[in-house]
């Protein structure tokens, strides 16, 4: 008997350990929610035209057939709650939760308190290879003080025109002594130059945009969210196949992170010419 529960015991310990890595990923779900487990942690994320991206972050253990999750931060005691794993396969994942804390995590408890299943997919199967990308619009703007105001332009032919405004760091630096806006600049960096600037995006550059868009899921994203004040708020416009998706968020959803990354990196990484024309960008939307 003790042998048989013995083997028992290491068949479901081996099963889990070989099902803990499909769960190291990005996994969509339906209606822009997102799950990703890294480490002893899964991150739950919801986003909602009204909210933006809500996020809870769980510890979980796995056993067998039951992800078991738990949220130690609370005032209270700690949270629990439990999903049974229906599907675990390298591009498909099926999670029924069993009680409403787990239910709320993964956004599938209705406002009639009704649980609901929930169909993840890997984020490889949402690719599109059908996206034909036109132009986008990117602009960063808020945040903490030494956040550079920025707008930029990139049509599918890869010509690129920017204005960068500047920052509040920069702006208050206008009246101080120069040895102290110095100081200030050596401790806290140098921003970058102000102004308009046009270039032309390189041709592998280009070609990965391209293909950060056809892995962000773009149109199945609510068309804006919310707003922060403690972090830049990042405009994404893009313009494909005839048609325009625009998303302004403090925190951009999982899928879409990536793209963003890229997108405020994008003006560092060639060289653009400064001009004394207006560029004049404009998004289809209001800001």
């Amino acid at each position: 008997m003790k042998s048989a529960l013995f083997i028992l015991f290491v068949l479901i310990t081996c099963n889990t350990i070989a099902q803990v890595p499909l769960l190291q990923k990005l996994w969509v779900g339906p209606d822009s929610t997102y799950m990703r487990a890294n480490g002893k942690r899964i991150l739950f994320e919801t986003f909602t035209k009204r909210w933006g991206a809500i996020n809870e972050s769980v510890e979980y253990n796995l056993i067998g057939d039951t992800l078991r999750v738990t949220n130690p931060y609370t005032s209270q005691a700690p949270q629990t709650g439990a999903f049974l794993m229906d599907t675990l396969t390298k591009n498909k994942l099926k999670l029924t939760p069993l009680d409403n804390m787990a239910g709320y995590v993964a956004g599938a408890l209705t406002k009639n308190n009704v649980l609901r299943q929930v169909t993840y997919k890997d984020v490889k199967q949402i690719y599109t290879d059908t996206i034909k990308f036109e132009k986008i619009i990117f602009k960063q703007q808020g945040g903490y003080p030494g956040v550079q105001t920025l707008t930029y332009e990139v049509d599918e032919k890869g010509n690129f025109k920017m204005f960068r405004e500047k920052t509040r760091q920069q702006l208050a630096m206008v009246n101080l002594p120069a040895d102290v806006a110095a100081q200030m600049e050596k401790y806290g960096g140098k921003s970058p130059a102000d102004g308009y600037f046009t270039a032309k995006v390189p041709g592998g550059m280009l070609k990965q945009l391209t293909e950060l868009l056809k892995k962000s899921d773009l149109d199945k994203l609510p068309a804006k969210a919310q707003r922060n004040i403690d972090v830049p708020d990042h405009i994404i416009e893009v313009h494909y196949n005839h048609k325009v998706k625009y998303i302004i968020a403090g925190w951009m959803p999982m899928i879409v992170q990536p793209l963003n990354e890229f997108l405020v990196c994008l003006p560092e990484m060639f060289m653009s010419k400064p001009t004394t024309q207006n560029p004049e960008i404009k998004f289809s939307h209001s800001e």
